[in-house]
């Protein structure tokens, strides 16, 4: 390989273990783990890491579990797979379907879900985000989108998937010159659609959601928070909003509320104090205050009445006489 880059390095993810192996998605989702089957191969480059991969149909994630703190560790991903899938961003609610060879960026420390729909090859490069966003505006869009069909994005998507593949074959040698041309198209194509999309706001949006979806349970969190994250005055974040019915400390209760709801209905019993904590509430008042709003009911009444609706006896049906005996059930499983 050229200078600065690593040999190849190839590995067989299986079964549940394999689900949570895989070097760039945080978790993948099947509905067999133990016929779950993956090979990856990836090569570390000078600036930026290649991987393929083969999988099984599956649903592959990012969760924002363990977001990198330091600037020069935030990767932003450009991938390609060859065939059909749907691309969910869960804190905006944008659903896209996305056909072979569409090219989908993946920012740092997104939250997404990308669903295939039979098995499938993705080539994918993840890149420092400060080289793809030098003007520090990636905090302001979607967490992850599938890029336009133009041609100018599909030409990008195949210079992506086939860079891809030559520096995980190791047959051909990568050189920093080629490495800073596929940034630089990475690039080029986010700033295409950032140009095209109905406005700015719709980004500002969706960017708030992402933030208050992944820090909600901390007490720190406000609109000015929100706004220093996203690298930009409150006032200039509260601009963004105008119009809208919700302000943003709106939904940051909104998303509070709907945790706290949640931990309500647990079966046990609950402390309120404790509940208010978890949702980023400074206090079981100011918890009760917000659920009342949204529920018209008090925390402790709606928890109480989901533990009697789960205390009430179900149904009994009478069950038909069976002409014959049943088969054992370890019988059925020797058939299968």
């Amino acid at each position: 390989m050229g200078s600065g880059s690593s040999r190849p390095v190839h590995a067989s993810l299986r079964g549940p273990s394999g689900l949570v192996a895989h070097p760039a998605f945080d978790r993948i989702r099947v509905s067999e783990p133990e016929r779950f089957r993956a090979m990856v191969r990836t090569a570390q480059l000078a600036t930026m890491r290649a991987q393929m991969t083969q999988l099984t149909e599956c649903t592959v994630e990012g969760t924002a579990a363990n977001p990198a703190r330091d600037p020069a560790d935030r990767m932003m991903m450009a991938a390609v797979a060859d065939g059909p899938s749907r691309l969910k961003v869960p804190g905006s609610g944008a659903e896209m379907d996305c056909a072979a060879g569409r090219l989908v960026v993946v920012a740092p420390g997104a939250r997404f879900s990308w669903r295939f729909f039979g098995p499938v090859g993705i080539a994918a490069l993840s890149v420092p985000a400060v080289l793809i966003d030098r003007l520090g505006t990636t905090g302001r869009r979607p967490g992850a989108a599938a890029l336009s069909d133009s041609p100018l994005d599909r030409a990008t998507a195949d210079f992506v998937g086939q860079f891809a593949l030559d520096a995980v074959s190791g047959r051909h040698p990568v050189q920093p010159r080629a490495e800073t041309v596929v940034v630089d198209l990475i690039r080029a194509a986010v700033d295409r659609n950032a140009d095209g999309v109905d406005s700015e706001e719709a980004y500002v949006r969706a960017a708030v959601r992402e933030v208050i979806e992944r820090e909600f349970a901390h007490t720190s969190l406000s609109a000015a928070r929100i706004a220093e994250l996203l690298s930009m005055s409150r006032r200039q974040l509260y601009r963004y909003f105008e119009g809208s019915p919700e302000t943003v400390a709106d939904l940051i209760a909104a998303r509070r509320v709907e945790h706290a709801r949640e931990l309500l209905d647990a079966p046990g019993p609950v402390q309120m104090a404790q509940v208010a904590q978890a949702c980023g509430f400074s206090s079981a008042g100011t918890l009760r205050r917000r659920f009342e709003q949204r529920f018209a009911m008090a925390p402790r009444e709606y928890h109480l009445q989901a533990r009697a609706t789960r205390r009430q006896p179900p149904v009994q049906t009478q069950q038909p006489r069976r002409s014959r005996p049943s088969r054992p059930v370890s019988d059925a499983y020797e058939a299968i």
